[in-house]
């Protein structure tokens, strides 16, 4: 079964024509299984297969999508043709956990002509395994009037998830095998040869799909807004910062707690923590009024003139509003001239040497011009609280992890070997804050969400899609690859098995394998550390995955 569409028959006669540069980035990509076949003027009714080539598949069952094309009405240049694609079947009819080249697989991801291509091959086995893919197809339907050729990317993209996503078995694996696209082909020349980290990929690579459509109300699928507030602990000052991440940056537990859960790391994201050593200007803003005040109660005593005595009259009221009204940060330098924050005097110059000066004499001179810059300075340092909060979360969830902390004796940087304990599903709800939120200068201490208030959202459950694994001591060097799900179709609506994806191989796997064991990698051997997670929102009448279904099969780990 599949769709058809008819070709008038008053349209013209297909001729070679020359390919354009997306598609033959197109071309290269999927031409590894392509098996389109061509129309031949023969008698109404025939199908034309192509010929295989000898000594190459022996069975006609394979699990390979075919597209055939029919003739009617007695052939030749008046002929109607109907095109027909035949999908492959949601699963094979096989044992799921069989061995040997009946076994179940889905396809992997591989460009043998090109090293250091297994950050890109993760990335986009780890995307698949979401509702991202129908998001990019929805993007090849956007406007792109400003530059057409921009649309290519969102086209080689869409293809690329399209040969991913499907089923065949392990006798045709190298059949089922996508083509990696390189990183001139994804249009990030700048990587180069060198192996990069997956979860920038993902970032970059849909931060460049929505800067390339002229279409708006193109939501980003992966920001998640983050609150960050700051607290000065010697005046109260509050400061906040609404960012927009690509990615929530988590951190890994240290040496001494050599594992953790991801509650307990998403505990410590919004954490109150120390930051010494800050300047505040509120803090300046009222030792410099201390400064004032005392200057016009001294005035007569110290001979200060009218005109004077009136620009400090006029600074001290600046100074009262904007400490009444906080608005004392985000200035610029000539605001905080006005309010007597800097100094208005120039700074000044730099001494030069002459040829005639001594070593002795050039350095007296650079540590009187030291000197006066101290003196000019208006510093006022003091320590500040930090605490962060989520206030909004995305329909895809990417958490990234801290995994380089330490050094090693050589004074490299070295990957730490502590664990995270994940679950299939997670409820973030005691972490996204809403409207009404703890942000007074005496709440240095609270969290910014307010437990039980009446405003925190609805926070839907998020399951695990992907985990994004990485091999070796340094994230510069060793390999990627992933553990994801199936994808959510209508012929695979579930989509709880898990697949073990390294580069053009793919593997079944366990859930008891992913989620009871002790490591966060469970292959056998040569076991990497998670470096990333990607969670989705469960979406409305659907059910959150547990960890229970397949306790009791086993993962045939020689099989990959």
């Amino acid at each position: 079964m599949g769709y058809k569409t008819r070709k008038s028959s008053s349209s013209p006669t297909r001729t070679a024509t020359t390919k354009s540069p997306a598609q033959k980035i197109l071309r290269s990509v999927l031409d590894r299984s392509s098996r389109v076949v061509k129309p031949r003027d023969i008698g109404s009714g025939l199908r034309v297969a192509r010929t295989r080539r000898k000594g190459r598949y022996e069975e006609e069952d394979d699990d390979e999508e075919e597209v055939v094309v029919e003739e009617t009405g007695g052939g030749g240049e008046g002929a109607e043709e109907v095109v027909a694609v035949k999908p492959a079947p949601s699963r094979p009819n096989a044992d799921p956990w069989v061995k040997g080249d009946s076994r179940q697989i889905i396809s992997g991801i591989e460009n043998t002509e090109r090293v250091n291509l297994c950050y890109i091959n993760t990335a986009f086995q780890a995307l698949g395994g979401t509702s991202y893919p129908e998001w990019v197809n929805l993007a090849t339907h956007a406007e792109y009037t400003k530059d057409i050729s921009k649309k290519n990317l969102a086209t080689l993209v869409d293809a690329l998830f399209g040969r991913l996503n499907r089923f065949t078995t392990k006798k045709y694996r190298s059949r089922a095998t996508v083509k990696t696209p390189t990183p001139e082909e994804l249009t990030f020349p700048e990587f180069g040869l060198q192996q990069h980290c997956a979860t920038e990929l993902i970032t970059r690579l849909n931060d460049r799909l929505l800067e390339n459509m002229d279409t708006k109300g193109f939501e980003n699928r992966l920001a998640v807004d983050i609150l960050c507030r700051m607290n000065c602990l010697e005046c109260g000052n509050v400061r906040t910062e609404n960012n927009q991440l690509a990615s929530l940056q988590l951190e890994k537990p240290t040496s001494k707690t050599k594992q953790a859960t991801l509650a307990q790391t998403l505990e410590w994201h919004r954490r109150t923590n120390l930051l010494p050593d800050r300047g505040c200007n509120r803090c300046r803003g009222l030792e410099i009024r201390k400064i004032i005040r005392r200057a016009l109660k001294n005035a007569s005593k110290d001979g200060t003139s009218a005109e004077d005595v009136k620009a400090l009259k006029d600074r001290l009221q600046l100074l009262e509003q904007s400490l009444q009204n906080d608005t004392y940060d985000n200035l610029t330098e000539a605001e905080e001239k006005n309010l007597g924050l800097a100094r208005i005097a120039p700074v000044p110059k730099y001494p030069s040497r002459r040829e005639e000066m001594s070593d002795e004499a050039y350095q007296a001179l650079r540590d009187e011009y030291n000197d006066t810059l101290k003196k000019r300075e208006i510093h006022y340092a003091s320590n500040w609280s930090e605490t962060r909060a989520i206030t909004k979360l995305p329909d895809i969830l990417l958490m990234e992890f801290v995994n380089v902390t330490q050094v090693d004796r050589r004074g490299r940087p070295c990957k730490l070997t502590s664990r995270v304990r994940f679950d299939p599903s997670i409820d973030l709800s005691d972490y996204v804050a809403g409207p009404n939120r703890n942000m007074d200068r005496g709440g240095f201490n609270l969290p910014i969400r307010i437990s039980g208030d009446a405003s925190n959202p609805a926070v839907p459950m998020y399951e695990l899609r992907a985990v994004l694994v990485h091999q070796g001591p340094d994230i510069g060097a060793g390999h990627w690859y992933c553990y994801r799900r199936e994808w959510k179709d209508t012929t695979n609506p579930l989509g709880e098995q898990w697949w073990h994806c390294d580069e053009d191989a793919t593997l079944r796997i366990s859930k008891q394998d992913l989620f009871a064991g002790t490591r966060e990698d469970p292959r056998a051997s040569r076991p990497g550390n998670m470096y990333a997670l990607i969670y989705e929102k469960v979406a409305a009448g659907e059910t959150a995955p547990g960890s229970g279904g397949d306790e009791k099969q086993t993962t045939y780990w020689k099989e990959a």
